[in-house]
């Protein structure tokens, strides 16, 4: 069977965009009280405003924002204010400089919101769906 896009290239678009206005950074990216105390054991500004910015990716887009990914200052201001924390030219700049922020930081969310990176079980066909290998094959679905 052939590949079809499930999204058309401007719903995608839509879908994975950036909040760019208040109401919207309101909706996604405001952090809760535990939020805020997560990110406050984190030693230097640079990673507190670093690991906010991963966490309101992982929760608004489902998933972790790529260093070379530019985030707007009004974003990067909006999540500072919440961990009162200035945004400075470097501050945010220079927080995946460090190859080892980069791996633990992702893995310190996971735990934080209970999440876990997929494995081999999660790619096999659930036994409990009624549907045989064969049947799968009919209906253009590789198992």
């Amino acid at each position: 069977m052939p590949w079809r896009d499930l999204l058309s290239l401007a719903q995608r678009t839509q879908l994975l965009a950036l909040p760019a206005t208040l109401p919207e950074f309101d909706d996604f990216y405001t952090l809760t009280p535990t939020d805020r105390e997560f990110v406050a054991a984190r030693r230097t500004a640079t990673h507190r405003l670093g690991i906010a910015v991963q966490l309101c990716f992982l929760r608004h887009l489902g998933r972790a924002w790529i260093p070379k990914e530019a985030v707007s200052k009004e974003i990067l201001r909006y999540i500072a204010s919440q961990i009162e924390i200035e945004v400075t030219a470097n501050n945010f700049e220079a927080y995946a400089d460090r190859d080892e922020t980069r791996r633990e930081h992702p893995g310190d969310l996971l735990v934080e919101l209970g999440l876990r990176t997929m494995g081999g079980s999660d790619y096999r066909w659930p036994k409990d769906t009624g549907l045989g290998r064969r049947k799968l094959r009919l209906l253009g679905v590789s198992p």
